[in-house]
């Protein structure tokens, strides 16, 4: 009876295992992209791309590339002081019935990937490597981590 009871609520509670991220931490995946093996670039600016190409949420474990232009600043020793144009791409991942977002024209601090010829963006169902809309504390905290002034944990 037990048993039963248990087969039971495992699958009536499936919807419930449901894609569960940590809160994104921007000091957190600085020290990730500063300690990986690929190479990263920082910027800050906006993103342009044919929004019609995202998948849908519910396309499950599915991954589209979309061609975009970023166009703002990225990171140097300095802060956030080098005008870049960039085509890339965006690597839109979904997970179970979730998939990373990215909305265009929006303020956004990205971590672009090298990949090659290719420059990519990871927009994951998790976001570490997109923080839309990035609060000046944010900011700060990126350019403090590179320059060497501390990575604070959070």
């Amino acid at each position: 009876m037990f048993r039963t009871a248990l087969l039971l609520s495992l699958v009536c509670a499936q919807p419930a295992f449901a894609l569960s991220c940590l809160a994104p931490s921007v000091a957190q995946s600085t020290r990730e992209a500063v300690q990986s093996d690929e190479r990263y670039r920082i910027v800050l600016g906006t993103f342009t791309y044919d929004e019609v190409s995202l998948p849908a949420d519910g396309t499950q474990g599915r991954q589209t590339s979309i061609p975009a232009v970023f166009e703002g600043d990225a990171l140097t020793l300095e802060g956030f002081d080098d005008p870049t144009k960039d085509q890339v791409v965006l690597q839109v991942e979904c997970i179970t019935n979730v998939c990373g977002s990215i909305t265009p024209g929006v303020p956004t601090l990205a971590f672009l990937r090298q990949d090659g010829d290719d420059v990519v963006l990871d927009v994951n169902a998790c976001p570490q490597w997109v923080f839309t809309d990035p609060s000046s504390q944010q900011i700060a905290t990126v350019v403090e981590c590179i320059t060497g002034e501390g990575c604070p944990v959070e």
